[in-house]
């Protein structure tokens, strides 16, 4: 298990930095043009994109293909300045190879899924900076159908010591292939925690130690049936002097509802249906919510409610009366 793998718990100065990166990068992918004859073809899209970040913007990078994610590995001299936040140097750089990843990748005949863009610091072994972001989303950007603000949030980013993406023992570069669901897992969770901290009565009563997904599919050859489940953990606890950091039922409430909320909102932005349950786990409470697709859908559409949703480990309907409800 890696020594340190914080989802969004990083300093106030990378999350700044990131945001930066994130905001220079957008206006000018609307100015290429989609579906223009391929600039990089897939045998010389690694090549291509190595040049492209040396030539045009003065960094030197690696880039690996892993089936349909495309990585890039930008190894600094300095990727924090005295105040540790990213210096601006770094940020400039990582604009660039952003910029030309988004570039390469929206102008080749066969483009991946996703890009991985890892900054590491040279000086400090182990200090990582990963970026994931879904290619169709920069599409629908340039297409006009996210806003600016939507596409900021659909990128992940983790920072922190032992990442796991690159093996110390040869200092090579480690890609791993991004799948959909967990990306969409990942990004459940990263938005989780944001909202808890953004929304200022949440942020009053809880305090969020973690928030973490997974996407779980039944492992291959076994007798398990079905798509998969996202399991979402939530570890908050009660602000205050209550040592035991228990929770009431109002925010219990609260909770559950925020959390279902953002669910939702990212399930139903990427349209993403092949799933079969959502998995709400709070050890805090030691409860866990189990909402199949039907049940999840039967709450979206306001004809379950929350009060009943907070039976815990076993509300459910059977497929039929799931089925019957989402007919009326």
């Amino acid at each position: 298990m890696n020594p340190v793998r914080n989802l969004c718990t990083i300093t106030l100065g990378v999350s700044n930095g990131v945001k930066r990166i994130v905001f220079f990068c957008i206006l000018p992918l609307v100015l290429w043009g989609i579906g223009c004859s391929p600039t990089y073809p897939k045998e010389k899209l690694s090549a291509s994109l190595t040049r492209l970040c040396k030539e045009e913007y003065g960094v030197d990078v690696s880039v690996q293909i892993v089936g349909k994610t495309i990585g890039v590995n930008v190894p600094l001299e300095k990727l924090f300045d005295s105040t540790l936040k990213l210096s601006p140097e770094v940020g400039d750089k990582l604009d660039g190879v952003i910029l030309a990843t988004s570039r390469a990748v929206l102008s080749t005949d066969d483009p991946p899924d996703f890009y991985v863009v890892v900054a590491r610091d040279k000086r400090i072994p182990g200090i990582e900076l990963k970026l994931i972001r879904y290619i169709q989303d920069i599409r629908r950007l340039s297409y006009g159908d996210l806003s600016r603000s939507e596409y900021t949030k659909r990128m992940l980013f983790e920072f922190g010591l032992g990442l796991g993406i690159f093996q110390e023992e040869s200092d090579r570069f480690h890609l791993e292939e991004v799948k959909l669901g967990e990306f969409l897992a990942n990004q459940i969770a990263q938005r989780i925690k944001g909202h808890f901290e953004e929304e200022l009565d949440l942020k009053k009563e809880t305090d969020v130690k973690s928030v973490q997904g997974e996407f779980i599919t039944p492992p291959a050859g076994s007798r398990e049936n079905g798509f998969g489940r996202f399991v979402v953990t939530l570890d908050v606890q009660k602000r205050g002097i209550d040592i035991w950091g228990r929770l009431g039922m109002a925010q219990e409430k609260r909770i559950l509802e925020a959390s279902l909320s953002v669910i939702l909102e990212v399930l139903q932005g990427y349209r993403f249906s092949v799933f079969d349950s959502v998995e709400i786990k709070t050890p805090f409470l030691n409860h866990t919510f189990l909402l199949s697709r039907d049940v999840l859908e039967l709450y979206r559409r306001k004809k379950i409610h929350l009060s009943e949703l907070l039976l815990p480990n076993d509300f459910n309907f059977s497929p039929l009366d799931a089925e019957l409800l989402l007919k009326k």
